[in-house]
């Protein structure tokens, strides 16, 4: 990825109205900070997706980013962000046989589940040029 080589694109896949709802949260992130938002929510998962109250856990993880609760609520109440992240996920589904998280697409092959390093490597090396 740092050497141009290869290409990582993400693309959200919310299976309910909280990760729907995270997903538009990670959108309105600065965009120098967005992967750093997945990994935290991701990292931090049970800390906000699985308690009594994961709205108000969500916005308590996303203050050291800058994000405050109404900037947050505005994020989710945004229609046309959400509409766009339901159509991702149909496109993924309709279009592409996504059913499920994770799913890697490498050069046009998908791949669901999660995947090794050394899977994903053994995808990837041999589409990629040879070393001079």
């Amino acid at each position: 990825v740092d050497t141009g080589k290869v290409r990582f694109i993400l693309r959200e896949f919310p299976l309910d109205q909280l990760a729907l709802a995270a997903a538009a949260v990670a959108r309105c992130a600065p965009e120098d900070q967005f992967f750093d938002v997945i990994h935290t929510m991701f990292e931090d998962q049970a800390k906000w997706a699985y308690v009594e109250q994961p709205g108000a856990a969500l916005i308590e993880l996303m203050k050291p980013f800058g994000m405050t609760e109404e900037t947050i609520n505005a994020c989710v109440a945004n229609q046309q962000l959400v509409e766009d992240i339901v159509m991702t996920l149909r496109t993924a589904s309709e279009k592409f046989g996504v059913h499920g998280t994770p799913a890697f697409f490498i050069n046009g092959k998908r791949f669901g589940g999660a995947l090794s390093l050394a899977d994903m490597d053994a995808a990837i090396a041999p589409l990629l040029p040879a070393a001079n």
